[in-house]
């Protein structure tokens, strides 16, 4: 599963959804959508949201 990708791809990714394991340095910001959920936004212009069980690691890793 999605799991063991993220033991497996190490500190460059962060898991953001259950769903979603993304490398850092391909994040380009972090916005709200109109629902005022977390999406990140990858330098591709790409949009993929922030889950609620992975907020406060997003939060600590990328510091916002």
């Amino acid at each position: 599963g999605i799991s063991q990708w993220e033991s497996i791809l190490g500190d460059d990714f962060i898991r953001i959804h259950r769903s979603y394991i993304v490398n850092i340095s391909f994040i380009d910001r972090i916005i709200r959508d109109f629902s005022s959920n977390l999406l990140v936004v990858l330098t591709d212009d790409t949009e993929l949201p922030i889950s609620q069980s992975y907020m406060a690691e997003v939060r600590a890793v990328l510091g916002f």
